[in-house]
Order: C-alpha cells, then structure tokens, then sequence
C-alpha cells in the first residue's frame, strides 16, 4: 500500500466519525422527558386481573427494582412521600405452545403478558408515561414444571419492567 493511500484511508474513516459525531445522533436515556424535579417514585401494587395468583407482587418488585438500578429516582414507602406514581393494571397472561416431543405432548410454552402502565406526576396529575397495551413474552420448557414456569414469569416480569422503564427514560 502505497502513503498516498495510506492517507486517503484515514481521511476517509476520520469523516465517516465526523459525520456521525456531527450529524445529532446520541443514546438517549436521561429522561429528559421527565421533569428533573420527579426523584421520589411509588410503585404501586398493579391490579391484577389474570388468573395467575401472586402475579402482582412480581411486577411491583420488578418495576421497583427499575427504579432502584435506574439511579435516578428514590423509591417510597407511601404515596404521600412520592413526586410520581407508577401505576399498572396486568391485563392478560397467555400461554401459546411453541413445541411438542414426537409424542405430541407440548414441550416448550411461551407466556406473554400485557399490562398498562401509567406513571403520573402525583402533585400535578399530568401523566409523564403511559402504554396502554405495553406487553412481554418469555419461553420455558414445560420439562421443569412449576418451578420452571416459576422462573419464567420472574424473567418476564423484570424483562417487560427494564424494557418499559428504558421507553420511559428515553421519552418513547
């Protein structure tokens, strides 16, 4: 390779970085659609309306632990004490077969979930974050029984409150 380039090489690299530094693009995730004011949040219980007992306080714990490993805001023991207020309603719970042994009896199952979500400045009413129909799915092999299935709404509960919370921060 010859200096000439060599030179035409870098130049060409050094303007594509330029162009992407220059051109506005940047991870968003600050919040900046959330007034700086909003620190102290409540979750509260969602309603639950499936028939998966207990499915409540899994989502609540999840969409805490969000807004704990956020840094962001500090959670509350009570409303009273909140800026803002998280809300959900667990709208359904679906499980769909996905794959059955040479026996035809059902191997893998996929649930999924949606839920609305409303997180609302408590002082104001103004609702800073909403999704009606915000949903999640998650797979898991009906080989391990109640406990895999146990697992498996654990794991959808904290993937659909990082997915949501990330949406949330991000303004989406």
């Amino acid at each position: 390779m010859t200096a000439g380039r060599g030179i035409l090489r870098a130049a060409a690299v050094f303007l594509a970085l330029a162009a992407l530094w220059g051109c506005g693009y940047r991870f968003s995730g600050g919040g900046d659609d959330i007034p700086a004011g909003i620190v102290r949040v409540y979750v509260e219980p969602p309603r639950n309306q499936t028939g998966e007992a207990g499915l409540e306080n899994t989502f609540r714990a999840a969409f805490t632990d969000w807004f704990i490993k956020g840094g962001r805001f500090k959670v509350t023991s009570s409303p009273e004490e909140a800026d803002a207020v998280w809300r959900g309603t667990i709208k359904s719970l679906v499980s769909s077969h996905l794959s059955f042994r040479q026996d035809n009896v059902a191997q893998e199952e996929r649930l999924t979930v949606t839920i609305e979500v409303t997180f609302r400045d408590r002082s104001t009413g103004r609702v800073l974050w909403e999704d009606k129909n915000f949903t999640g799915s998650q797979d898991y092999n009906l080989s391990g029984g109640e406990a895999a299935k146990k697992e498996a709404l654990s794991t959808l509960a904290a993937d659909t409150a990082e997915r949501a919370y990330r949406m949330m921060m991000s303004g989406f």
